[in-house]
């Protein structure tokens, strides 16, 4: 056989296994596509916990733990603020009744001069680095005196648990998170308006 004959069967080759390759991420992406989001409501029950006006934002799997990721409000029919709660799961269709509440974002009025006095944005997921799920406030304060402190609460999963950290050295850290902000594998919580408790 020639030397063109070779680069000829060669380059045959080359072509059978691109398409080949491609044809099995085609039918993976397809397969992901009808899955559809998973149906919290229908596998979890959620009757037992003291939280009211539930609703699911999303689920985190980390190693060999699980968590819900819910709003919702501590009492019925009350006028108390909206709240971002973190449920552990212990089995397949049950929560833990130990849960942790944090601020729902957005923006919170003194709920005497009407005056801005806290704002934040949650992103919830791989929003910073693939594979690291996390879920991080990016919020800004006002003190007593009038100025604004800005900071960066942080919630990182691990195979077991979860750890919290409040970085105040929002400067420095400010830039990292813009620019690896990945919406791709993020979710952004819609930030609501609320006013202070009296």
């Amino acid at each position: 056989m020639t030397e063109n004959g070779i680069d000829m069967r060669l380059e045959k080759i080359r072509i059978i296994c691109f398409y080949s390759l491609l044809f099995i991420l085609m039918n993976s992406c397809l397969l992901k596509n009808t899955q559809g989001p998973p149906k919290y409501k229908e596998s979890i029950d959620l009757s037992g916990l003291e939280i009211y006006e539930q609703k699911l934002i999303k689920r985190v799997d980390s190693g060999r733990k699980s968590w819900l990721i819910a709003s919702g409000k501590p009492c019925d029919n009350c006028d108390a603020n909206l709240s971002i709660y973190l449920i552990p799961i212990v089995n397949q269709n049950h929560t833990d009744t130990l849960f942790t509440s944090y601020v729902y974002p957005g923006k919170i009025y003194d709920y005497e001069t009407d005056s801005l006095i806290f704002e934040s944005r949650l992103y919830i997921g791989d929003c910073f680095k693939v594979g690291q799920q996390k879920m991080v406030w990016l919020q800004k304060e006002k003190t007593n005196d009038g100025s604004w402190i800005e900071s960066i609460y942080e919630i990182q999963f691990f195979e077991n648990n979860f750890k919290e950290s409040h970085i105040y050295d929002f400067e420095k850290t400010r830039f990292n998170y813009a620019t690896n902000l990945q919406t791709e594998f993020c979710l952004e919580v819609p930030g609501i308006e609320q006013t202070s408790a009296p």
